[in-house]
């Protein structure tokens, strides 16, 4: 039976507000007027606050990848660490009990990969098997927890984790006047996140809700999708790729995937309480509550995580685990659904019971 014990998010001490964003995107951008009519998409965006690792000034400024890049390696071990602890104590465990340990991360390049960063710094097993997960984007940490999942079963009684860190605003490119560069400018925040699993018979509680057991996990990648959302990578760095399609994706090829996954474990959409849904955007979260028949309440966790801290790529979902766990009281018999999207373009789905 594999559970998750907990799950802890750990966010960077610098606040922002959207409308500040806005202005410093504008100022950045002040003497590109094609953009000026895209501006509304930051009000529009259902994000009202973010989290960054330096303050505003810091990116008003044009950087090399290098520099931002050294901006990466010195904030994502310490982010990444933060979650990891936290987690750790939530489960009432302890790090020399971690058999295996996955890394998720889109934003930032580090050799060694963070993982072993965590090993070092913390003190983990020099045994502990480690993976380095890249380019999976905003699916990375329902990917990294599936993997968390399949290395629990193959050594029982030992604790895996999955740790996913994204540093989204060391992404923004003074050299690019794209609307992509625009909307990841409104959308992304900073963060890391974290989750605890074990492949245990009991039933642990977390938070005062019972720990969920992954009753279930699958991919599916789309045909003919690999150019709707990634990165392009040239003598500046990364590029963010990122197509209009996204939400027409999710609202038309979707929900027979989900329903068809659903099916062949034993559940229906409609005993689904608990819909833990990746918020790529507040277009996206629409075409979700579209495409299943959901309420702005089913939704919450999506809508709730976009409104406060954007759309952290690959630990939104953990993140938003966390608040269902906290907040949400789950309980026993409870069905759930945590599913996110990726370049690919894929589809991560985990099916959770209580």
């Amino acid at each position: 039976m594999i559970r998750v014990l907990s799950v802890a998010g750990a966010l960077p001490r610098h606040r922002a507000a959207q409308a500040d964003v806005r202005r410093t995107y504008a100022s950045i951008f002040q003497d590109n007027r094609a953009l000026r009519r895209y501006l509304p998409i930051f009000s529009g965006s259902g994000v009202d606050e973010r989290r960054f690792v330096r303050p505003l000034d810091y990116y008003r400024e044009g950087r090399s990848f290098s520099e931002r890049n050294a901006v990466y390696i010195e904030e994502a071990p310490r982010l990444a660490r933060a979650a990891l602890e936290d987690a750790l104590k939530a489960a009432a465990r302890d790090g020399g009990e971690l058999g295996h340990l996955i890394s998720a991360t889109t934003t930032g390049l580090a050799t060694p990969s963070l993982e072993a960063i965590l090993a070092h710094d913390m003190g983990l097993p020099p045994r502990m098997a480690r993976t380095p997960l890249f380019g999976t984007g905003c699916a990375s940490g329902a990917v990294a927890l599936t993997r968390a999942c399949e290395a629990a079963i193959a050594r029982p009684g030992l604790l895996s984790a999955a740790v996913a860190v994204e540093l989204c605003s060391l992404t923004l490119r003074h050299d690019d006047p794209s609307v992509a560069n625009l909307v990841g400018c409104a959308l992304f925040g900073d963060g890391a996140a974290a989750a605890v699993v074990q492949d245990v018979l009991d039933r642990p509680r977390w938070l005062g809700a019972p720990a969920p057991a992954v009753a279930a996990w699958e991919s599916h990648l789309f045909p003919d999708s690999r150019g709707v959302m990634g990165w392009g990578f040239d003598g500046g760095g990364m590029r963010l790729v990122l197509t209009p399609e996204v939400p027409a994706l999710v609202a038309r090829r979707l929900k027979p995937v989900i329903l068809d996954f659903l099916r062949r474990h034993g559940a229906a959409a409609s005993q689904v309480r608990h819909w833990v849904l990746h918020p790529g955007g507040i277009k996206v979260i629409e075409a979700y509550e579209a495409a299943f028949g959901l309420s702005a309440w089913d939704t919450r966790w999506s809508r709730r995580c976009l409104r406060a801290i954007g759309n952290v790529s690959s630990a939104s979902v953990l993140f938003m685990l966390e608040d269902l766990q906290r907040e949400g009281k789950p309980r026993a018999g409870d069905v759930g659904l945590v599913a996110a999207l990726g370049p690919g373009f894929a589809a991560e789905m985990l099916l959770l019971r209580w």
